[in-house]
């Protein structure tokens, strides 16, 4: 079992980030722009993680992109791998929720299909927020189904820490409507 989640977790990571700097081959429109967000938090002209800047966007996921464009460099590699390593988490995450839902041949079978996807491999390979949509709404029901079967206190903790994000998300919804 072991072996075959760390398989699909570093063909996950592999699909994610061999040549990240060239492919895709542009970089610019959307996530360009987050990119040079992330800039002005690290020359000290964005310092509120709170609240929102370009485009209405939270400006705390620029700072998760501070993480890698600090140490380095301002290049295409940095902007884009925290969201690689966040595409490969939520293969995982897919893997394990689908265990506790469906048993170990459907998670072997999720996690292999969600690896090799092709739209996830590319949105998980753009200096953009968007994939840890898929993360956090995994990661959401996996803490809620875990915390109502085994009861626990820090099960219910993270359930409630990863669906902040949806929630503010949520609240942004009503108020547009």
């Amino acid at each position: 079992l072991v072996i075959a989640v760390g398989a699909i977790g570093l063909a996950a990571l592999a699909l994610r980030v061999i040549n990240l700097d060239t492919i895709p081959p542009t970089l610019g429109g959307d996530e360009g722009s987050q990119g040079v967000e992330a800039l002005k938090i690290l020359r000290g002209q964005l310092t509120n993680p709170f609240i929102t800047s370009w485009m209405s966007v939270p400006t705390l996921s620029f700072f998760f992109n501070t993480l890698t464009i600090g140490p380095l460099g301002h290049t295409a590699f940095a902007l884009r791998l925290p969201w690689a390593l966040i595409g490969t988490a939520t293969v995982l995450i897919m893997f394990a929720l689908t265990r506790r839902l469906k048993g170990l041949a459907m998670a072997l079978m999720v996690g292999t299909l969600l690896a090799a996807y092709h739209y996830h491999i590319h949105y998980s390979r753009l200096g953009s927020n968007q994939v840890a949509d898929a993360f956090f709404m995994a990661a959401a029901f996996f803490f809620l189904y875990r915390a109502y079967d085994e009861g626990g206190m820090l099960n219910w903790v993270m359930a409630g820490i990863v669906l902040q994000p949806i929630d503010d998300i949520g609240s942004l919804a009503q108020q547009i409507t």
